[in-house]
């Protein structure tokens, strides 16, 4: 179960769980600086684990979606409180072609596709695209892409030439099997060569940063998986 909670009431919130036997599912000493979310937690009595947000999406796009932008439009419901509809279509989009990379690989995840889907059924329309900048391209080509899919977005794309280039490429690689694991491959190495730089990058100016690198290189679980997926060790069975 994950829940958003505002910057100055995250280590909170962390405090109370702990204070109600919740516990890290990791035993790993070090977490990664600045990440969305808090690790996961579970309670021995409790069949769900819980994760609590900070942010809801990667830092290079928080700025535009977070808890101060939603916090005025959120639905109280029989005292539990949830996203408006419009903000519940943008994480579904936004889980799928940004946390996870749809946006780059030019995929789309079919649960967030559906779950868009019965959202835009309760509250039909996408002019809530228009108050987001960086986002509202991967936004609209998503939704470009469902509509490909499956109609009833109702968006015309003939006038954006980024839209009408991604979906052009995204019906390219749904149809071909052999260029969608090409494409896959040198997405995931582009992507993997910028997270490690990244984090590189920030090591040398951010001790949070240069710790957890450090800590991370250094820990004999990490140094066994990098070996086994370097084919240098076998992987031991369960």
């Amino acid at each position: 179960i994950d829940f958003l909670v505002s910057k100055n009431e995250y280590d909170l919130s962390a405090k109370i769980l702990s204070d109600h036997n919740y516990k890290p599912v990791s035993d790993l000493d070090f977490l990664y600086p600045q990440y969305r979310h808090h690790p996961r937690l579970i309670n021995d009595d409790y069949i769900a684990a819980v994760e609590i947000h900070k942010d809801m999406i990667i830092e290079k796009y928080a700025s535009e979606f977070n808890y101060e932008a939603i916090k005025n439009r959120i639905i109280l419901n029989n005292g539990f409180s949830v996203l408006s509809y419009d903000d519940q279509k943008t994480l579904s989009i936004v889980s799928n072609q940004i946390n996870e990379y749809g946006f780059d690989y030019k995929t789309i995840g079919l649960k967030n596709a559906y779950d868009f889907l019965l959202l835009n059924s309760k509250e039909l329309g996408t002019d809530f695209t228009s108050r987001f900048n960086k986002l509202k391209t991967p936004i609209l080509c998503f939704l470009a892409s469902v509509n490909y899919m499956f109609g009833g977005v109702g968006i015309d794309v003939h006038n954006n030439k980024k839209v009408k280039s991604h979906l052009k490429q995204f019906k390219s690689l749904l149809h071909s099997s052999h260029k969608r694991k090409i494409y896959s491959r040198i997405i995931g190495i582009k992507l993997f060569l910028v997270k490690r730089l990244k984090v590189i990058s920030k090591s040398f100016v951010n001790k949070e940063y240069r710790v957890w690198l450090f800590k991370r290189i250094s820990d004999r679980r990490w140094q066994r998986e990098k070996l086994v997926q370097l084919k240098l060790k076998k992987p031991i069975n369960n």
